[in-house]
């Protein structure tokens, strides 16, 4: 009798998020969230203030619910106070003030007291003077709060790229260690004193040769220990794709299996070292669910498509990378934690269980999202959109 077969095929992470069983964000957090992704001039935020403080003003002036348009100035002060700066908030404070006071000297059928309208104004000036203040600190606090994620995040993807180099350093022992074989050899030969000249520049062109080879991959190593940070510049997809395979060439041999590349010429807008980190992180993945050796499949691509979830969107184009695999695949039980930080279903030592996680953070950052497509005994596609 054959074996049923679980096929899983699912959304894994996406660009708006990854599904997990933590608590849902609070309102004020969703919209606090939204409000920092703004960034509007400020030149419109300013007219926008300005703008809402008169219409206020004016409504005060011809109506008689004063506290709906306190509300009103408290609005604009706020759009003021957090896409500019406090003294706009301030500002606005002012003027909400000297609005309110010319509406009751010269629109109201009422005859104010001096001490009245001085009263009425104190009040209100403190009222929207401690609207700024807290306005001010929540977005200060919002700002340190996020710099200190993109820190922390900053941090465990350095720390598993040097984790991940640790790796790559013991697979490529061999491909070094040759040419300094080579190269050694060469060199005893020429301190010999017993080759012809000819001889002699042969074996001095083949230590250059030697030395050369050495370097590009010590570069390589070293271009991809460094923090990329946040930018992100046009990018050759493909020749980034062909040379994390090249890097990795040596453990995959050793593992007996072959990475084999293909498809389109690509380029889109990156961070290099973060998304080849992405790269070998599914790379290794792909390898080490082949304990009997294989091959792994890695396509680049271009689809004209939505990210998952946002259906009124328009399709754009994305630059995609596949990696494929013939392994063992995912348990369906499995699958919804693969990106959580520290999961890991390798043995003690092969793995830190951030991987993933830190693969998905990183193409979250880029305005991606990564899907998986398995089935247990047959295998693992996993599919890479980047916004090109």
């Amino acid at each position: 009798m054959t074996p049923s077969i679980h096929t899983v095929n699912r959304v894994i992470a996406r660009g708006q998020g990854k599904e997990s069983d933590s608590p849902p964000a609070t309102i004020v957090d969703r919209v606090a969230s939204r409000l920092m992704a703004l960034h509007p001039p400020t030149w419109a935020a300013i007219a926008l203030a300005l703008l809402i403080t008169l219409v206020a003003t004016y409504g005060d002036a011809v109506t008689s619910a004063a506290t709906t348009f306190t509300l009103f100035y408290i609005l604009a002060l706020a759009i003021g106070t957090w896409f500019v700066a406090p003294f706009m908030g301030y500002m606005v404070s002012a003027l909400a003030v000297l609005g309110e006071t010319i509406a009751s000297l010269f629109t109201s059928q009422q005859t104010f007291s001096v001490w009245f309208l001085a009263w009425n104004d104190v009040v209100d000036l403190l009222l929207y003077v401690g609207a700024v203040q807290v306005l001010w600190a929540l977005r200060l606090r919002l700002e340190r709060e996020v710099l200190a994620r993109e820190d922390a995040l900053g941090q465990l993807r350095h720390a598993e790229r040097l984790t991940t180099i640790g790796k790559l350093a013991s697979g490529l022992a061999h491909e070094i260690g040759t040419p300094l074989n080579v190269i050694s050899g060469r060199a005893e030969l020429i301190v010999s004193g017993t080759l012809s000249a000819d001889a002699l520049k042969h074996s001095a062109q083949i230590v250059i040769e030697q030395t050369e080879r050495v370097s590009v991959i010590i570069r390589q190593l070293l271009d991809f220990s460094r923090r990329g940070g946040t930018k992100v510049t046009r990018t050759d997809l493909t020749d980034l794709v062909d040379t994390t395979a090249l890097l990795l060439a040596p453990i995959a041999a050793k593992a007996r299996v072959i990475i084999a590349c293909s498809g389109a010429h690509v380029e889109a807008n990156l961070n290099r070292p973060e998304i080849q980190q992405v790269i070998t992180n599914l790379l290794t993945n792909a390898i080490h669910a082949m304990p009997e050796g294989g091959s792994v499949e890695v396509e680049t691509s271009v689809e004209s498509t939505r990210p998952p979830g946002r259906r009124g969107s328009t399709a754009q184009p994305y630059a995609v990378v596949r990696v494929h695999d013939h392994g063992t695949g995912i348990a369906p039980e499995v699958l919804p934690k693969v990106f959580d930080p520290f999961f890991t279903t390798k043995d003690l030592g092969r793995g830190t269980g951030l991987g993933l996680s830190v693969a998905y953070g990183i193409i979250r950052d880029h305005k991606g999202w990564l899907t998986i497509d398995t089935k247990l005994s047959e295998g693992t596609t996993v599919t890479l959109h980047v916004p090109q």
